[in-house]
């Protein structure tokens, strides 16, 4: 009992003696309270400071699926690949100052979902939370530049990969200068056909689409891609088979000649086939091929007498297919003998040939201005139906944020707390120290 009342009235001088001292050095208590709070305040700034988030959001129809724009299974981590992060490091000028690891190791990627929310567990996010912190990785580059760089990354390295497939527009003609001049007709026309068919598809969306800064539309592109086709293009092909321009007239006839006798097989097979099915509709039996009538609904649900199909029906849909291609391989097998004759009796002049080569040149160019302009009333397409697919928002932090007003309040009141109980324990010491002493002395 007389032990714990010492110890109790050693806990109470010593309480009392760290507060008694507290209260006398009240300035010098003040001042480290400011410095504590100034100190911890000033890191959680500073590391704050070197870090920056954006807000990345889905704004295309799959992205509540969780699919790209291509039906694929999204993956928000693909942001932190290593194709993505180089082109990051190649924009900022850090390739050779910071490795691709450590910026992974600096960038931060969480869900960003609305508090009210009920469903979470089934919810699809389409936000997400990205910090970038330089803190120990670049002084050279702001974390807020570094954070734009990432966007601007991901966002071509999305387009690239699971947007709409835009490898139609670009088209090299490297490969045509030592092909036949009919050749390079037809690759002009086929780069056009190409172009006509993005256009088409692009219409059947929106046909009213229409660029503010070029002022031009898919329909409006689309007619001046059948003009090329019907008049450029039919003008050049024209001019050549009127002088009988090649290279080598030899080799051209020779091609053209081997694809009249390989159509020519095709021609007697699709006649063969004809003649066969015309055969056996003159051997079918009159008997049989009588018409059987059945009572049907039409799609006002009314009655009437639908005729059945007789095999007779069938062996004659036969027929005119195969009569049908048979005329079609005739009218190439037609064209290319023409194109043989024209060859081989025409001029073949340097100067006429000069002049088809000219004129290919222009018409390169012209498509390829064609194609350059839909490209560019592509991306306002897209931009316009799906707000570039991907839009990144800063996320400003506050006062209260950059300061990390909670965590610094919790750690000024712990450091508080420890320098009390540190300036306590000291004056426990001394006070058992002092007992000691009076113990000894009355011995």
């Amino acid at each position: 009992m007389n032990r714990k009342r010492v110890n109790w009235d050693m806990f109470k001088k010593g309480l009392q003696g760290t507060t008694a001292k507290l209260i006398g050095a009240r300035k010098k208590v003040a001042l480290f309270g400011i410095v504590v709070i100034a100190l911890i305040f000033g890191v959680h700034y500073y590391v704050n400071s070197q870090s920056a988030t954006v807000v990345l959001s889905l704004n295309y129809p799959q992205a509540s699926e969780g699919l790209y724009p291509n039906g694929t299974r999204f993956n928000v981590f693909e942001l932190q690949s290593e194709e993505v992060l180089t082109k990051t490091l190649s924009y900022a000028g850090l390739t050779d100052k910071v490795t691709v690891e450590d910026l992974k190791d600096a960038v931060s990627v969480k869900q960003y979902r609305s508090s009210d929310i009920k469903d979470a567990d089934s919810y699809i996010t389409t936000s997400y939370r990205i910090t970038v912190s330089t803190l120990g990785l670049t002084r050279e580059v702001s974390a807020r530049d570094l954070t734009d760089f990432l966007c601007k990354s991901y966002k071509e390295y999305f387009r690239e990969n699971y947007a709409d497939n835009q490898d139609i527009l670009s088209f090299s003609y490297d490969s045509m200068d030592s092909e036949e001049y009919l050749t390079k007709v037809d690759l002009l026309k086929m780069r056009a056909t190409q172009l006509m068919t993005y256009t088409q598809t692009r219409i059947k969306e929106n046909k009213n689409f229409t660029d503010e800064e070029s002022g031009e539309s898919f329909s409006s592109i689309q007619k001046k891609l059948q003009n090329f086709i019907d008049y450029d293009v039919a003008n050049l092909s024209a001019y050549i088979l009127e002088n009988g321009l090649a290279h080598s007239k030899s080799e051209v006839t020779a091609l053209i000649g081997y694809r009249v006798r390989m159509n020519a097989i095709d021609y007697d097979k699709e006649m063969a086939a004809y003649n066969v099915e015309q055969d056996g509709i003159e051997m079918y039996d009159e008997a049989m091929s009588a018409a059987v009538l059945v009572p049907t609904k039409n799609t006002d649900q009314e009655y009437y007498m639908s005729r059945t199909k007789t095999e007779m029906d069938y062996l004659s849909d036969d027929a005119d297919y195969h009569l049908s291609a048979a005329t079609s391989i005739a009218a190439e097998i037609n064209r290319d003998k023409y194109l043989i004759s024209q060859i081989k009796e025409g001029e073949n002049a340097a100067s006429k040939r000069k002049t088809a080569d000219e004129k290919i040149i222009e018409l390169e160019s012209y498509v390829d201005e064609l194609a350059d302009t839909l490209d560019q009333v592509d991306d306002a397409y897209i931009q316009y139906k799906t707000k570039d697919y991907l839009s990144c928002r800063d996320q400003e932090k506050s006062i209260k944020d950059r300061l990390s007003l909670g965590s610094s309040l919790a750690e000024i009141l712990i450091v508080l707390v420890l320098g009390f109980v540190i300036l306590y324990a000291r004056e426990l010491k001394a006070e058992m120290k002092e007992k000691e002493v009076s113990a000894d002395e009355g011995i």
